[in-house]
């Protein structure tokens, strides 16, 4: 019994000495484990089916991420300085408002997030101009395929630069 009671100790003294290097979460369910950076993520999309539906399928290739969900500009601007996701999937077809000139204002108020373009608008057009205002990825939701979309997802999520 004594020894478990000093492993326990000596693994806290080592895990203190190299916090910085570990960086224990004592919020963790499981003591002792390292924290995982967990990444934030925003689904800006009109629809609440599809924006639980991406973000259910995020949540399963990525455990450790936060998706937070918003149905309009103005959610997403909020969400935006107040969580600065990482990555940012939008859908161009914004109700009332240019989703291609957002993009510009995702990049300005978070500029090292990366943008998924996701829509149904899928015009050379809108492609061009998308990327030409910081989007990262641009997909049509009709063509691309699921695992085209599985692995943008874990390489926005990862920092991962694989274009």
């Amino acid at each position: 019994m004594r020894r478990r009671l000093n492993l326990s100790v000596d693994t806290f003294i080592v895990a203190k000495r190299w916090r910085h290097k570990i960086n224990l979460n004592p919020a963790n369910q499981n003591p002792g484990e390292p924290m995982i950076d967990r990444k934030k993520v925003l689904v800006l999309d009109p629809s609440p089916i599809f924006r639980r539906a991406l973000k259910e399928v995020i949540q399963t290739i990525e455990t450790h991420v936060d998706v937070v969900e918003a149905g309009d500009t103005e959610q997403a601007e909020t969400i935006l300085r107040t969580e600065s996701p990482d990555v940012v999937f939008i859908d161009i077809a914004i109700p009332g408002y240019n989703g291609v000139a957002f993009i510009a204002s995702v990049k300005a108020l978070v500029p090292d997030s990366r943008i998924v373009v996701l829509t149904s608008r899928d015009s050379d057009e809108y492609q061009d101009a998308s990327l030409e205002n910081g989007a990262d990825y641009f997909l049509s939701k009709e063509q691309t395929g699921g695992l085209r979309l599985m692995d943008v997802i874990r390489e926005t999520i990862r920092r991962k630069d694989t274009r």
